[in-house]
């Protein structure tokens, strides 16, 4: 066995093991993708409940519902436009 021969067999066995965490990554990313649908998909779900679910309380409620949308807004609208005091001290 000369020098060629031990480079060669060094150049297979980092091949071997390349190849091997190449596809270990590709096996880790496709479960990775998969949950991700998966979770995706079970959030778009809960969200057609819920928009459902907010559909049919509103339409049974609708002067409640005009109420609180009101209330909402005029709260978002005052901390949107609060101003605060601006204090500036002057050196003597």
């Amino acid at each position: 066995m000369d020098v060629a021969d031990i480079d060669h067999e060094g150049i297979e066995t980092t091949r071997s093991s390349a190849n091997g965490l190449k596809n270990k990554a590709r096996v880790a990313g496709q479960s990775a993708l998969d949950l991700t649908r998966a979770t995706y998909d079970q959030i778009q779900d809960r969200a057609l409940v819920y928009s459902h679910a907010t559909d049919r309380a509103i339409r049974q409620n609708p002067y409640t519902a005009i109420g609180c949308a009101m209330g909402f807004g005029l709260l978002l609208g005052a901390l949107l436009t609060r101003r605060t005091k601006v204090v500036i001290k002057q050196k003597d």
